[in-house]
């Protein structure tokens, strides 16, 4: 039985529908480009005119009383204009301080960009969520915060991080509470980041402190020992002790490093005395350590170590350590007692070359 085939009436029309389409997607891309070439060209001209404008405001105005221009009034009709405006704002209010940001807060306001900056936070769409957010705590919109504050258990990690970093700009240390409860991991970005934020440290902050360095979370254990870091919280020195043996390699780690800038008067006698049990990463740790606290009652225990340690990068940690405790010489009469094939001799000559 043959095949039906196609009639001429029946091809013209399948040819005509193909044309029609690709007439559509012609016009649907004409458009498309033409509306970004608007936005292009859009862009550009509000570009020079809020970049105008603020240069004079910020010459010209007060942290009371601004100029309200009447173009941008008109531009604040369309959405587009307004996250424009805003992003630009807070891009100078970042380079500015003293009464030049306080006229920047002024217009913030005088244009009720505010309102734009809550729309994003009401936002469905989680990066303009995490974009008001930011805007929020950059304009100093304390007001925000308890709304903020509903986003720190968010699913998508990025509002959540923002808010945060929002928390901890409004209330400095306590704000911090949130470390009590959270489960994910606290990247070194952000915690560095929260740090900056950190500018004193209450009187009654170890019980906290010592509650974190407990914590299940290791990213908070590291936390607040960078914390203790920041701010010398000296009576906390023998809390550190126990975290030397910790499971995790980064507290352990990060718990020598405190120590040592900390550095009271038996910290080096306390890491040596640990020394034994731990592991090479923090017994490296601790060679670097005491060559950089200059700590010369050990120099017998790093003279021995160099002979007894097993690993070359160990040997020249204890090489260079030694050199920092001015111990440059026995490090050229103990070269003399090797031949130059032995592997002693080559880690002395790498660490004295490049000293």
């Amino acid at each position: 039985m043959m095949e039906p085939v196609l009639t001429l009436h029946e091809l013209m029309i399948g040819i005509l529908a193909i044309l029609i389409l690709v007439f559509l997607f012609i016009i649907a891309l004409l458009i498309f480009s033409f509306r970004e070439y608007r936005i292009v060209e859009n862009r550009q001209v509000w570009k020079e005119k809020i970049e105008e404008y603020l240069s004079r405001v910020i010459i010209e105005g007060t942290a009371d009383q601004i100029d309200v221009d009447s173009d941008i009034e008109q531009y604040l009709r369309y959405r587009a204009f307004r996250r424009y405006f805003l992003n630009r704002l807070v891009e100078s209010e970042r380079k500015f301080k003293g009464i030049a940001a306080d006229v920047l807060q002024q217009v913030f306001y005088t244009y009720k960009l505010d309102q734009e900056a809550y729309t994003l936070l009401r936002s469905r769409r989680p990066y303009l969520i995490a974009r008001g957010i930011q805007v929020l705590k950059i304009m100093k919109v304390a007001a925000a915060l308890p709304e903020i504050k509903t986003k720190i258990k968010d699913k998508h990690i990025r509002i959540r991080q923002e808010a945060q970093y929002a928390i901890v700009y409004f209330e400095g240390f306590d704000g911090l509470a949130f470390l009590d409860q959270i489960k994910t991991v606290l990247s070194d970005w952000q915690q560095l980041r929260i740090l900056t934020f950190i500018n004193i440290l209450p009187k009654d902050a170890n019980p906290r402190l010592i509650t974190w360095l407990n914590s299940e979370n290791p990213s908070v254990v590291v936390f607040a020992l960078r914390l203790i870091q920041k701010f010398k919280v000296l009576e906390l020195h023998k809390k550190l002790i126990p975290l030397l043996s910790h499971a995790d390699n980064a507290v352990s780690l990060e718990s020598i490093r405190t120590m040592f800038v900390l550095d009271v008067y038996d910290t080096a006698d306390c890491l040596v005395a640990q020394y034994p049990s731990l592991g090479m990463p923090q017994q490296w740790e601790i060679i670097k350590g005491l060559g950089y606290t200059r700590a010369k009652d050990q120099i017998d225990f790093l003279k021995l170590e160099f002979t007894n340690h097993p690993t070359a990068k160990g040997k020249e940690s204890i090489a260079n350590s030694l050199v920092s405790l001015g111990e440059l010489n026995y490090l050229i009469n103990l070269k003399l007692t090797y031949n130059d094939q032995d592997k002693n001799w080559k880690i002395i000559t790498h660490v004295l070359d490049n000293r």
